[in-house]
């Protein structure tokens, strides 16, 4: 999970921005993302797996690291669906607005043809 950043950053990135509304306050909100000028991504992630696969841990260790690790793919799931569910509600009211609109426009419409053309008594 800690090497998603290292790969997915680049790829994240527009998406968090597109879809949390970050497009006036860039890079802000995302510069978890940004790598300093030089960064090499596949020495860190060699250096990265290197370092794990010395550690000696425990089989207590390593079944706690897994139930860590489960959870966060959890919450990272309700974040995400979260996030989802947001995008497609302002999709949704943006679609209601457009809708309310045009109704608006067509009944104002026949209220001025109505009484535009309507015999006058």
């Amino acid at each position: 999970m800690q090497l998603a950043l290292l790969a997915g950053g680049a790829i994240l990135r527009p998406t968090i921005v597109r879809v949390l509304g970050l497009r006036k306050t860039y890079p802000d909100g995302v510069r978890a993302l940004d790598w300093p000028e030089g960064f090499n991504s596949h020495q860190v992630k060699a250096q990265y797996k290197t370092a794990v696969d010395e550690l000696e841990l425990s089989r207590d260790q390593k079944d706690r690291i897994i139930e860590i690790k489960r959870n966060v793919f959890r919450l990272n799931d309700r974040l995400i669906s979260g996030v989802t569910r947001s995008h497609e509600s302002r999709r949704t009211l943006r679609r209601y607005t457009q809708n309310v609109l045009v109704v608006a426009l067509v009944i104002l419409l026949l209220a001025y043809l109505y009484y535009r053309v309507a015999p006058k008594y």
